[in-house]
């Protein structure tokens, strides 16, 4: 999958800074890569089995070291798929500057294996995280959700800021899983249910309206040649079907009911 991304996110080969964006994407897919590769060696070292049903059992076993390095190699691993804040510095340069098709790709598949993997290994192959491990996974998604609208403000450039805005919903979304690990270690698994529940209907709505918003913003990009908002304007008369599918995005995007 990175090689993959790395190869679309590169099509524009030409471009000095699709060259440095893909530069960065792979630096960065080879870290998460390394991360993921030392935490499953951990759990393969520990049960002698490869196999995730091998894992959960074990898992409840290793001391607490064990435990907490596994789950920050996983969480880093992961998050850098994902795009969380500090890991999300090849998100705003590969989106831009790849093409609209592939930017709503690795909008709304590529980071939520990221999300995913975090949800498969938290709730299920470690059979069990630290105690402070979901406060963490929460902090970092408040964190992610605030400092990811408030770049995406400041931006004139229609998809770095679309992709500021995926980091906001990844960071809401890390607030559902945070505070699910919470719930379940506090001995609460209805709200737990709840609180996974909404995280991952979260995913499914991101994956959806951000593909939406990322075609629409291909579509202007096309026909106006410039990625800039400031240079914009009365797009609604010669667009009006993608100014029509980018208005149920924006709604989509605002949380307001539809």
């Amino acid at each position: 999958m990175a090689l993959a991304a790395y190869g679309l996110v590169t099509f524009y080969h030409e471009d000095h800074e699709s060259r440095r964006a893909g530069l960065l994407y792979i630096v960065m897919a080879h870290i998460d890569a390394g991360c993921l590769l030392l935490g499953f060696a951990l759990l393969i070292q520990a049960s002698g089995s490869a196999e995730f049903a091998s894992f959960r059992p074990i898992a409840a076993q290793l001391n607490s070291g064990q435990q907490t390095a596994a789950f920050v190699l996983f969480f880093v691993g992961f998050g850098i798929k994902a795009g969380v804040i500090p890991f999300h510095i090849w998100l705003p340069a590969a989106h831009p500057v790849a093409p609209s098709n592939v930017s709503a790709l690795l909008s709304g598949i590529v980071i939520k294996t990221g999300i995913y993997g975090m949800t498969r290994i938290f709730l299920d192959s470690l059979g069990g995280v630290p105690s402070w491990a979901g406060l963490l996974v929460l902090i970092v998604g408040v964190i992610s959700a605030v400092l990811g609208v408030l770049y995406a403000l400041m931006e004139h450039d229609l998809k770095r800021l679309l992709a500021y805005h995926s980091i906001e919903n990844i960071g809401i979304i890390l607030m559902g899983l945070g505070a699910t690990l919470i719930f379940r270690v506090a001995g609460h698994p209805l709200l737990a249910g709840v609180a996974l529940v909404a995280a991952m209907f979260h995913t499914l709505n991101h994956a959806i309206f951000k593909c939406l918003l990322f075609l629409g913003a291909g579509s202007v990009l096309h026909s106006t040649g410039t990625r800039n908002m400031e240079k914009m304007g009365g797009l609604i008369g010669p667009m009006p079907v993608t100014a029509f599918c980018f208005l149920i995005g924006a709604v989509a995007i605002s949380g307001l009911p539809r």
